[in-house]
Order: C-alpha cells, then sequence, then structure tokens
C-alpha cells in the first residue's frame, strides 16, 4: 500500500483531518452550491445502514436563488439544510439523529463564503428582532 505524503495526505486546505472541502474547492464552481461530505465515522446513516466501508454522503443545498440577508432566505436556507439533514440522518435512537443534525447544519453554514455567510448572519438577526 503506497503511503501518501503530507500533502496528498488530505486534499483538505481548512483542517488535514477534516473529511469536508473547504469552501472554495467546489462551493462557487457549481452556480452557488454548497457541497460537503459527512464522514462515515460522523454519519448515523451510514451506522444505520451498516456498510462500514460506505463512501462519504454529498449533498448539495443550492442558494444562489436566496437573499440570505433577508428573513424569508436565511429561513429557506435553514429549510433546505434540514430537508437534507432529515434525509442524510437516519439513526435509529434521537439523540443519534439529533447530533447528525447539528453536524450537517454546522458544516452547512462553515462552508458557505465569507460573504454569504455575513449575509446569513443579517437575515437570522433581521429574523430574531
Amino acid at each position: 500500500m503506497r503511503r501518501l505524503s503530507a500533502p496528498e495526505a488530505s486534499p483538505f486546505r481548512s483542517d488535514p483531518a477534516s473529511p469536508f472541502p473547504a469552501p472554495e474547492d467546489k462551493g462557487r464552481k457549481n452556480g452557488n452550491r454548497i457541497m460537503f461530505r459527512i464522514a462515515s465515522l460522523t454519519t448515523a446513516a451510514v451506522l444505520a445502514a451498516g456498510s462500514a466501508a460506505a463512501a462519504p454522503i454529498e449533498a448539495r443545498i443550492p442558494y444562489g436563488d436566496l437573499d440570505l440577508s433577508s428573513r424569508a432566505g436565511a429561513t429557506a436556507f435553514d429549510n433546505r439544510v434540514q430537508r437534507i439533514a432529515r434525509n442524510l440522518c437516519t439513526g435509529r435512537r434521537p439523540v443519534e439523529r439529533l447530533s447528525c443534525v447539528e453536524k450537517v447544519r454546522d458544516e452547512a453554514l462553515s462552508l458557505l463564503p465569507d460573504r454569504a455567510r455575513a449575509d446569513y448572519a443579517r437575515g437570522r438577526i433581521a429574523f430574531d428582532a
């Protein structure tokens, strides 16, 4: 088995141990879509499927059509993330599902480009006010 050198060991620049791509790797190239991977170790969906050697799961959440700085846009983005998370997180125990949903949401938000994340934060503040 060939041992990977340090640059080859992980294609992700933000955190070498992270199974998730940096936002600039995929997010802007696919028409303002977030692409993220959830490692089989952290995904209740993979664990529930019973496949020990399953590949990471990819999900795309389009946001280019949303005004994330508005209450409606931020809420629509939240709904899209929640829908994807519910489909991915199918653990048998509620605690597993909730943990998985939270991880999906956190990862989706972290993969938004800086400007979109700032717009989303403004939209959430408008929602909370």
